[in-house]
């Protein structure tokens, strides 16, 4: 993400009924300006999940997100680089077959 320091606590993520805001960072700076941000950890369940980002700024503020990373156990970032994922025996790395119907 990109923003100015003392703008990213204008920025929050709903999570279902949880909203988190930045904890953590900016660090792990990369590209023109871009950092590492730690909003906090929500616990998942199975089936479809949705998150908003809003950024909560009445005269406006300059954000930039370009990832947003959800990940099991630790995860450390390291600039551009992508970090080695170890996924649970139970979590396939294959994507999901996309939902057919009405209303999808």
């Amino acid at each position: 993400m990109k923003v100015d320091r003392r703008e990213a606590k204008m920025v929050n993520v709903q999570f279902g009924d949880r909203i988190l805001k930045v904890i953590e960072g900016p660090y792990s700076y990369y590209s023109d300006g871009y950092a590492w941000f730690k909003f906090g950890s929500v616990g998942v369940v199975p089936g479809e999940q949705r998150f908003r980002v809003e950024v909560d700024a009445p005269n406006g503020a300059n954000v930039s997100l370009d990832a947003i990373v959800l990940a099991t156990g630790d995860f450390h970032p390291s600039g551009i680089h992508v970090p080695e994922a170890q996924l649970p025996a139970n979590i396939s790395d294959k994507p999901a077959k996309p939902k057919t119907g009405r209303g999808h």
